[in-house]
């Protein structure tokens, strides 16, 4: 690792040297003798360098020493990296032409080959994910429901992360790849869009999804393509008869809190079809949020590494924005 990227040219003059073989491609004269004589040199040369260079140059040791590691680090994802065929499924397309094909067996996939047109909507449960099913646009929409709370991946190695089928599935869905290798070009959609509940274990939930993306597929997230819907906690009818949202007792009209004509959800699946239609498909009702790339990685990191206040720690960062 030390050696990797430097180059040293070393000229000697060698009296009464000899070649083996007609053609003369390996020296040979004093060959055990020539070897020792090099490395006193290199020895030599080792302890000059350190004495005249790293020692009264603090901030080149630092940057070698940066460089080593950091080379380390690439060796070990390479290695890692090089099995993940048998994981996941990256898309071979870099176009906005998506070949649909089943990549997972969660997924409920949309029938558009347009990627530019279809967005994938994840969700926490089947519960959840029925009504979508059954209300979206099935041309344009996809469904990728997950279990409940998905394995944190800050902190864990590529191989350990992979061998999650269900991971390894939210990757194949989106079909960019991971790591320095997420090309937002392959990816099957347009945008990724995580639907969770609007309680404590839902925000719990939510900063998994959004941990894996940032770790696994920072392309993703950069660019803007990885959103929050978020579902209402209240939900009433207005003068027209159509379903509206509100996200606090104090967000709905005053006649609608007084006459109790509203519904308090408890989650996603308590959702009815047209209810789900309105306020997680439907574009011009649905609330959006897109989630940014965190300034500080080392602190996000951090802040998924521990369970206190993980939504309001990200929402300080900027990380989500309404």
């Amino acid at each position: 690792d030390y050696f990797i990227g430097l180059n040293a040219i070393v000229s000697c003059n060698i009296i009464e040297k000899a070649f083996a073989s007609q053609t003369k491609d390996k020296l040979v004269t004093g060959t055990g003798t020539t070897r020792n004589y090099f490395k006193e040199l290199v020895d030599k040369l080792a302890v000059a360098i350190n004495e005249q260079i790293f020692d009264k140059n603090v901030g080149v040791t630092k940057a070698l020493v940066q460089r080593i590691s950091d080379y380390r680090k690439e060796r070990e994802n390479r290695k890692e990296l090089k099995g993940l065929s048998q994981y996941i499924k990256i898309n071979d397309s870099d176009t906005n032409y998506v070949r649909r094909c089943s990549v997972y067996e969660k997924l409920t996939e949309c029938s558009s080959k347009n990627r530019d047109e279809c967005e994938l909507i994840m969700t926490e449960g089947d519960s959840a994910s029925g009504g979508l099913i059954r209300t979206r646009n099935r041309n344009t929409v996809a469904i990728l429901p997950l279990k409940g709370k998905i394995k944190n991946v800050v902190g864990c190695s590529i191989t350990d992360i992979l061998k999650n089928k269900e991971i390894a599935g939210i990757i194949s869905s989106v079909g960019a790849g991971i790591l320095d290798k997420c090309n937002i070009e392959k990816r099957r959609y347009a945008d990724i869009i995580y639907a969770g509940d609007a309680d404590e274990d839902g925000a719990h939930i939510t900063n998994l999804v959004v941990a894996l993306f940032v770790t696994l597929m920072p392309n993703i997230v950069k660019e803007g393509h990885l959103k929050l819907v978020l579902s209402p906690l209240y939900g009433y009818k207005d003068k027209n008869g159509e379903w509206q949202g509100a996200f606090r007792f104090e967000d709905m009209p005053k006649d609608v809190q007084k006459s109790g004509k509203y519904e308090r959800y408890k989650g996603l699946g308590s959702l009815d079809d047209e209810q789900v239609k309105e306020f997680l498909l439907n574009k011009n009702k649905r609330k959006l949020v897109t989630v940014n790339y965190p300034s500080d990685i080392d602190e996000f990191n951090y802040i998924m590494s521990t369970s206190e206040g993980r939504r309001g720690l990200l929402t300080n960062l900027g990380i989500l924005q309404e």
